[in-house]
């Protein structure tokens, strides 16, 4: 289990990902790492849930078709092209590999506007289209699509593109939560978005391990979209930073320097793990934390009440 959020702010869209994580105290230790968000190129950016398995033979298929891609690379073509292939590979998938295997595609095209239709009224109060304001800001094409698997038939995956934000891999309650936290910073993300952004990714953690969802990693990864193309942001936690590179996140201990890249599904899949298993991926030291997490906030209530 994991979560991939994806939303747009005013002329930026957002894909926030967690990192599986262990923390082993007293140090917090990351034992564990894995990417969810990849750029699969400048105008797309794909993250996944569920399964790493599926999720690694779908990805592969995606990368192989990539490859011999001749069509231009405009944001329609090429969003709809790797959707077509993530449900032809779904399709073959064993029955393990597809559980809850989801999917989020964001796309920006630079080079295209934002398709606005803007109305006038002359002196008699008619209404009738117009052009749009000069001092009106440039607002990219934009396009965020979820592909769920379909509860009456989960050999197929269902398309949400018309609801923001797009979240996966978290159940209702929890995805109320996220974004009860994105409509609250949103103000601020629509002004300075890389600096806002870093305090969406720490309410996203406070809230999800207060909730004790406890599959979900400490740390998150970021993408962020926008004309300007594709740019990481990272995350600090208390003793663990995660500092972005060329398309792979690196984990660094504040406390002992120590460093560990993100593994990408391809490094995973050489591992060979059983099908279906998450292998390393399991979290115990994090369901511990959540536990800890859970007993202070007993005491707390508890030295509360005595108090009273």
């Amino acid at each position: 289990m994991t979560v991939i959020i994806a939303h747009k702010f005013w002329k930026v869209v957002a894909v926030i990902a967690d990192c599986r994580v262990s923390y082993q105290p007293p140090y917090d230790e990351v034992d564990d790492y894995l990417q969810k968000i990849y750029h699969i190129e400048n105008k797309l950016v794909m993250g996944f849930a569920g399964p790493v398995q599926g999720a690694y033979k779908v990805m592969e298929l995606v990368r192989k078709n990539l490859q011999d891609y001749s069509k231009p690379l405009i944001a329609d073509n090429l969003q709809a092209d790797v959707e077509r292939w993530i449900r032809h590979r779904y399709g073959e998938l064993d029955v393990s590999e597809r559980n809850r295997l989801s999917f989020i595609l964001a796309t920006v095209e630079p080079g295209r506007e934002k398709q606005s239709v803007w109305f006038s009224s002359d002196e008699q109060g008619n209404v009738k289209p117009s052009s749009k304001p000069s001092w009106f800001p440039y607002v990219p094409e934009w396009r965020i699509m979820a592909l769920k698997p379909s509860h009456s038939t989960p050999t197929e995956l269902v398309k949400e593109e018309k609801q923001y934000p797009q979240i996966i891999g978290v159940t209702e309650e929890d995805r109320k939560i996220i974004e009860t936290t994105l409509s609250r910073h949103y103000g601020f993300a629509f002004k300075q978005p890389e600096l806002q952004m870093q305090a969406i990714l720490g309410s996203l953690k406070f809230q999800l391990m207060a909730r004790q969802t406890k599959k979900v990693g400490g740390l998150f990864q970021c993408a962020m979209l926008s004309e300007n193309g594709l740019q990481w942001l990272g995350y600090a936690g208390e003793n663990v930073i995660l500092e972005p590179g060329e398309g792979q996140f690196v984990q660094r201990n504040i406390l002992t320097g120590q460093t560990l890249p993100l593994m990408t599904v391809w490094e995973w899949a050489k591992k060979q793990p059983p099908p279906g298993s998450l292998g390393a991926f399991e979290d115990p030291g994090l369901e511990e934390a959540v536990e800890r997490l859970q007993r202070l906030e007993e005491n707390s209530n508890g030295n509360l009440i005595n108090s009273k």
